[in-house]
C-alpha cells in the first residue's frame, strides 16, 4: 500500500471510530431507554417516559444532529400509537417534547412538521400542533400544507371561522398550493354568512385563473354557491306567494320566470316544499351533498366540487 493512501487512512481513522461509537451508543440508548419506558408501563401506567432537552441532545450528537434526528423520529413514531390508545398528560407532553427535539435538530424535515403537528392534533394538543406547524410554515414557508393545516385546527377544534379563512387564504395563495384550496376559501367565506362575498371571492379567482384543473374546480364551486344563493332567493318569493293568496305553491310556474339553474337542470318543487334544481335533487336522494366540513377534509377526487 502507498504511503500517500496509508497517510488518508490514517487521518480517517479518528472520524470512522467516533462514528461507529456515536451510532453504537445512541443505538443502546434507544433500546435501553425503550426497555426502561417498558419496564415502568408495566409497572404503573401513570409514570412516563422523560422529555427530552434539545439543546443538550443538539450537543452531545457531536455534529451528527441530523442522524440522531432520525432516530428519535423512529422513536417517536413506535410511541405515539401507544400515547394514542392510553393517553396520559405526561405521555402527551413527552409526544410534543420529542417532535420540537427532532424538528430543533434537522429544521429543514418536512416530515417531522408534517406527521408532528398532526400527532399532536390527534391526542387533542391543539396549542403545541399549531406551534409545530406555525414552526414547519416558517422553515418551509412555500409549502401550502402548513397553513392549511393552521387554519384546518381553527375551523375544526376552536369553531374560529375567521381565523381559518385567514390561513386557509395564505395557503391558497402559494403557488404550490392543492387545485381546490382556492374553493374551499370560497366555502369558508360562506360559513362565515357571506354567500354574496363567497360568489364576488369565486368571479375575482375565476378571471385571473389560467389553469384548467383550478378553473374547474372554481367553476363548479361558483355554480354550486350561485345555486344555494337563488334557492334562498326563490324561497323568499315563495314567502310572499304564500302571504298574498294564504296558500303554498303546488308547482314551480306559480311563481312566473325564474333565473337558469346554474347547475344545468331544471327548478322543481321538492317533496319538502322547496325549489330546488333537479341535479341537486337527484344528487341530495343519492346522498351526495355532504356537510362543508367534511368536503374539505376528503381526498381531492372525491369532493364534488
Amino acid at each position: 500500500m502507498s504511503s500517500p493512501i496509508r497517510t488518508r487512512l490514517r487521518r480517517m481513522l479518528p472520524t470512522v471510530v467516533i462514528g461507529v461509537m456515536l451510532v453504537g451508543g445512541l443505538g443502546l440508548a434507544h433500546r435501553a431507554q425503550r426497555q426502561a419506558d417498558e419496564a415502568r408501563f408495566r409497572q404503573d401506567a401513570s409514570v412516563d417516559r422523560v422529555a427530552p432537552h434539545a439543546p443538550s441532545i443538539r450537543m452531545a450528537s457531536l455534529g451528527q444532529h441530523t442522524l440522531v434526528a432520525d432516530l428519535l423520529w423512529v422513536r417517536t413514531v413506535l410511541a405515539f400509537a401507544e400515547i394514542y390508545v392510553k393517553p396520559t398528560p405526561k405521555g402527551i407532553e413527552w409526544l410534543g417534547a420529542m417532535v420540537d427535539t427532532v424538528c430543533a435538530l434537522d429544521d429543514s424535515w418536512r416530515s417531522a412538521y408534517f406527521y408532528g403537528g398532526s400527532f399532536l392534533r390527534v391526542v387533542g394538543d391543539i396549542e403545541h400542533s399549531d406551534a409545530i406547524f406555525k414552526a414547519g410554515h416558517q422553515a418551509l414557508p412555500d409549502d401550502p400544507f402548513f397553513p392549511f393545516s393552521l387554519g384546518m385546527n381553527a375551523y375544526l377544534a376552536r369553531g374560529d371561522t375567521e381565523a381559518a379563512l385567514q390561513w386557509i387564504s395564505v395557503a391558497a395563495a402559494l403557488p404550490g398550493a392543492p387545485d381546490w384550496y382556492q374553493a374551499a376559501v370560497a366555502g369558508f367565506i360562506q360559513e362565515g354568512g357571506d354567500r354574496r362575498a363567497a360568489l364576488h371571492y369565486l368571479e375575482e379567482q375565476r378571471r385571473t385563473e389560467t389553469r384548467p384543473r383550478v378553473r374547474e374546480a372554481l367553476d363548479a364551486k361558483y355554480r354550486s354557491l350561485l345555486h344555494e344563493e337563488l334557492e334562498a332567493q326563490i324561497a323568499d318569493h315563495q314567502d310572499r306567494f304564500r302571504a298574498q293568496f294564504g296558500r303554498e305553491i303546488e308547482h314551480v310556474g306559480e311563481l312566473g320566470r325564474l333565473p337558469e339553474d346554474p347547475l344545468g337542470g331544471e327548478w322543481i318543487l321538492a317533496a319538502d316544499g322547496v325549489v330546488r334544481s333537479s341535479v341537486r335533487e337527484s344528487m341530495l336522494a343519492k346522498g351526495a351533498i355532504l356537510d362543508e366540513r367534511s368536503m374539505i377534509l376528503l381526498p381531492f377526487g372525491q369532493r364534488p366540487f
